[in-house]
């Protein structure tokens, strides 16, 4: 017998530390463990950055970073989940045919679309790094074409 396992939505914290200018965005998904690991930070020191990658190192599971927030050490804000076309419209920086992108956008499942948001920065950086011979595709070749699959951060 197959059991299928459904995906559940990944609970996304921003993290805030006193005496700090910024945030960190951590997403955790199945079981409390760490899918996702953003540095919003501003003008830090190299030492600083050194401390807070420890800290996302530290804090893998959820349960332990909601005890260090308890134990007043920094602030956690708990964040919905964003899976809306906007958000695709405004991350794929590529605003043509728009109609068409949403109605892919639509019928594509949430699994589907967190993959697509998980892929959307590594191919960004890849158009800006090969802007000299690549042309960034439209956000429908991009969805319709399931481009979000490829694995933009290892080409």
């Amino acid at each position: 017998m197959i059991k299928m396992i459904k995906r559940l939505a990944m609970i996304v914290y921003i993290v805030v530390f006193p005496k700090t200018l910024g945030y960190l965005v951590m997403g955790y998904g199945v079981g409390g463990i760490l899918e996702k690991a953003e540095n919003c930070f501003f003008e830090i020191e190299d030492e600083q950055r050194e401390h807070f990658a420890r800290f996302v190192w530290d804090y893998q599971r959820m349960d332990n970073l909601i005890a260090y927030s308890r134990a007043g050490y920094c602030t956690l804000v708990k964040q919905e989940e964003d899976l809306t076309f906007e958000r695709f419209w405004a991350e794929f920086d590529m605003q043509k045919d728009r109609i068409d992108a949403d109605k892919l956008w639509q019928k594509m499942k949430d699994s589907e679309k967190r993959r697509v948001f998980h892929n959307i920065q590594a191919y960004n950086r890849y158009c800006v790094k090969n802007k000299g011979w690549y042309k960034k595709m439209y956000p429908k070749s991009y969805l319709g074409g399931k481009k979000y699959l490829d694995e933009w951060d290892k080409i």
